[in-house]
């Protein structure tokens, strides 16, 4: 399963949260991006409990996460292009 989290961090803190997240195994990637939210990441997990444990604790736990917001991938498939 997969689920994409939004996450706002403190002013300045955007390359070091994406560097601390990389090294999660959990987190396949993480972008900078403009508007109400700072970064996105796309994070694989195989129960529900997994999922909370990344949000809760890898991600939200993270210096300088100020805020998250998680949507969980219903169905996908690559478009190839």
């Amino acid at each position: 399963m997969h689920a994409y989290i939004l996450i706002r961090v403190d002013a300045g803190r955007e390359k070091m949260v994406i560097h601390s997240l990389s090294r999660s195994r959990s987190v396949e990637w993480v972008h900078e991006i403009y508007g109400d939210w700072d970064l996105i990441s796309y994070v694989s997990f195989s129960d529900f409990a997994t999922l909370d444990y990344v949000a809760s604790n890898v991600i939200r736990s993270g210096r300088g996460v100020e805020r998250t917001q998680t949507y969980i991938v219903e169905f996908g498939r690559a478009t190839g292009r």
